[in-house]
């Protein structure tokens, strides 16, 4: 699951594969921020993470019950575990693109 904010508005939907959201990511669209699975179609998403941090792009990382050891890179990622009320996503997505 990949959900982008761009240019005060939201994306939100998945991609159709993980190398669909590293296309997304590693491409000049401008991305203000984004939400992040932890895992997509069961593979890890730290590549597409270290990307958005390369990109300097704020993020949060969504994580379910079964979720792989996130590296210590990651350890200031906010992290928000399902099942989420998306109210309180939709905050959290706007304080950190204030910031």
């Amino acid at each position: 699951y990949l959900s982008l904010i761009t240019s005060n508005r939201a994306r939100w939907g998945q991609l159709g594969a993980y190398e669909d959201t590293l296309d997304t990511i590693m491409s000049s669209t401008p991305i203000d921020g984004a939400i992040l699975a932890v895992s997509l179609q069961g593979e890890s998403t730290f590549v597409a993470a270290a990307h958005l941090m390369r990109r300097q792009i704020p993020f949060i990382f969504l994580v379910g019950h079964i979720t792989p050891d996130i590296p210590d890179q990651f350890d200031e990622i906010e992290r928000v575990e399902e099942p989420v009320q998306p109210g309180a996503l939709l905050h959290s997505m706007n304080l950190l693109i204030q910031d």
